[in-house]
């Protein structure tokens, strides 16, 4: 449970699941959100709404997107349950690129929540350049045909749009709350493909081939207490960091020199960053798992 958000509106974000496939260019942290979804981090048993108080808005899975087409419907209705159980005072609210798939859960949502999607523009062609997201219309009409009476839009990072059709879709899904957002990422959005990711030659312990290397800031999360955001070099194929670099441990939070091991956490392998005693400890419990 964390106390911060970029929405004004949110008291805190609960993050049942993390990792995304949408790969949007203009994300804060994308090269490890597909690395998460792809460890399959589903439905944390160890993440609970215990800590949330009455009267809190609450944004579920600010690090993820919980309706994306990778995620299991059963992991989908545990979240929904959760909420269904915690303090009906409490208003919860879901965002997702992949909105067609609320229908399917329509009728288990409970009163106190709120319904959104991020649309950042109206326009379709050369969206494909910026996200493999759902195109903006079709999230347009899934919102708008929506039979839920609570729902918000995100627009962020605003993007070129047609103000006339664009004030229209917003008109006609009629959202309780829209939401305006920047590019916080700073990428060129008219040309995304130019966005200053350093490319070289680098091996892959995840992959186990040579390839092209990117470089990227860790986004830490909350709680992490480190002088600086490193640059770290990662793998364009699988995402996989490809060097020791200083940053905070996965399990211990200890600052300082850090390496990936394979995790078998949250119901899939995962690659953290671990200091070398901690790493140490991971190697031995597999060893005794293999044994």
């Amino acid at each position: 449970m964390s106390e911060k958000s970029t929405f004004s509106v949110i008291t805190h974000t609960w993050n049942p699941m993390v990792g995304c496939l949408h790969n949007c260019v203009y994300c804060m942290a994308r090269k490890l959100a597909k690395r998460f979804a792809e460890g399959a981090s589903y439905a944390d048993q160890y993440s609970r709404l215990g800590s949330a108080k009455g009267g809190s808005s609450i944004l579920i899975c600010d690090k993820a997107d919980l309706f994306g087409d990778w995620v299991p419907s059963g992991s989908i209705v545990d979240v929904i349950n959760a909420v269904r159980d915690a303090d009906s005072s409490i208003t919860f609210l879901f965002l997702t690129k992949n909105p067609k798939r609320y229908q399917d859960f329509v009728n288990i949502f409970p009163e106190n929540c709120l319904l959104g999607a991020t649309i950042e523009t109206n326009r379709d062609m050369g969206y494909e350049k910026h996200s493999k997201a759902p195109k903006p219309s079709e999230r347009y009409n899934a919102m708008k045909n929506l039979s839920f009476p609570k729902k918000f839009i995100s627009i962020e990072p605003m993007m070129d749009f047609d103000k006339n059709v664009f004030l229209k879709w917003i008109q006609n899904i009629s959202p309780e709350e829209c939401v305006l957002g920047i590019n916080a990422r700073h990428v060129d959005l008219l040309n995304p493909t130019q966005n200053g990711e350093e490319e070289k030659q680098m091996y892959c312990w995840n992959c186990g081939v040579t390839s092209k290397a990117g470089k990227s800031k860790i986004i830490f999360e909350v709680g992490d207490r480190v002088p600086v955001k490193p640059l770290v070099s990662y793998c364009l194929k699988c995402s996989a960091i490809l060097e020791p670099n200083w940053m905070t441990c996965y399990l211990c939070k200890s600052y300082g020199k850090t390496f990936n091991t394979g995790l078998f956490m949250h119901g899939g392998l995962m690659h953290h960053a671990l200091c070398k005693k901690c790493r140490e400890v991971v190697e031995i419990i597999a060893q005794e798992r293999e044994e």
